[in-house]
């Protein structure tokens, strides 16, 4: 049994590991070679096993957890004519609709638009408490990882640029094969939000 605020520490602790695997190993990478370096073999070894098992957290399903601060994606969703797209914001607290693209974005549309995009996702969330908000983020991670293929693309604030708003824009509007119910149902849901 342990106490109550060391079993806290070992949560979060377990929880900001989780949250940048690849820091925690070049952490404990480093202390690896220095009880290498004092030539403390077994205490290497061990961190060495300790290394390889956070890799295998980089590659499962952990792969995506990240603080919450840092869920800010721009959603590109089909629009309800053909050749055409609905933006939207996504940070913590808000789901944000900005524009509807009724065509490919030039260079000076694009511009604009990844402007207006930049300014929605870098300005402060909201605290995300209610029950309302756990359902939209309920939705938004059903659709940034699902099991099959769902219509949309979801640009990471880090990987937003022009060229990744003109691929998304093809993407939403390239032929595919008929929409079930079921997915016609979630976009209509993230659409109404």
């Amino acid at each position: 049994s342990v106490s109550l605020p060391a079993y806290r520490g070992l949560v979060g602790h377990t929880a900001d590991v989780l949250a940048d695997v690849g820091r925690a190993r070049e952490v404990h990478s480093l202390r690896m070679r220095q009880a290498a370096a004092a030539q403390q073999y077994e205490t290497a070894a061990l961190i060495k096993q300790y290394v390889s098992q956070l890799a295998s957290l980089a590659e499962g399903p952990y792969r995506h957890l990240r603080p919450l601060e840092d869920f800010r994606f721009l959603a590109v969703m089909p629009g309800r004519r053909k050749d055409t797209a609905k933006l939207y914001a996504i940070k913590p607290g808000e789901i944000r609709p900005l524009a509807c693209l009724c065509e490919p974005p030039t260079q000076r549309r694009g511009e604009e638009v990844l402007r207006l995009a930049l300014e929605a996702l870098n300005s402060a969330g909201s605290t995300p408490t209610s029950a309302a908000w756990r359902e939209r983020l309920s939705l938004v991670s059903y659709h940034l990882f699902p099991s099959r293929k769902t219509p949309g693309v979801f640009i990471p604030l880090a990987d937003l640029e022009d060229k990744a708003l003109a691929a998304a824009f093809r993407e939403v509007n390239r032929p595919r094969k008929e929409v079930s119910a079921d997915e016609e149902g979630e976009v209509r849901g993230l659409q109404a939000i």
